[in-house]
């Protein structure tokens, strides 16, 4: 039952990553329209700036659970290498259990500021609601809480 959950997180997390590439390939199109739009045609586009942070947020966040899953995060090898091979392990157990707490605050910390930002707008002209923006960080801080749970029970079952 176990490995079928995390089957399933895993493939989300994966389609969460595709939808993340997704979105880097919409904002490269959606920032080049607005260059020509603004110095070919003259026509300044007024909602270029918060569609750009909310695609860029939603690119992040959406991608870091798949390359958290795929250890493709910052380590500091060079000091991990001199370890013993238990010494190496407990390391892991402590640091993924920290990223564990880190994502759960993250979690946390982002539903409070997708319930603050229900009915709040943009500041631009055309005024978008932010909360689509911030369920999205909220989903991809809840996945990324997952991906940390399956990894930090992957370290202590090989133990």
């Amino acid at each position: 039952m176990l490995s079928r959950i995390i089957k399933g997180v895993n493939f989300i997390t994966w389609l969460s990553a595709i939808l993340a590439g997704l979105m880097i390939v919409a904002l490269i199109l959606v920032n080049s329209y607005a260059v020509v739009s603004r110095y070919l045609l003259n026509q300044p586009i007024d909602w270029i700036l918060d569609v750009s942070e909310m695609m860029m947020l939603g690119s992040v966040f959406l991608g870091t659970a798949y390359i958290f899953r795929q250890g493709g995060h910052v380590s500091v090898d060079i000091v991990i290498e001199f370890l013993p091979e238990k010494a190496r392990h407990n390391l892991s157990i402590i640091t993924t259990f920290f990223v564990f707490l880190f994502c759960l605050v993250l979690s946390w910390k982002s539903w409070e500021l997708f319930l603050a930002n229900l009915y709040i707008k943009t500041s631009s002209v055309v005024q978008l609601p932010w909360f689509p923006a911030y369920f999205i960080m909220l989903y991809g801080s809840f996945m990324l809480l997952l991906q940390s749970m399956i990894k930090l029970f992957g370290i202590i079952k090989e133990s």
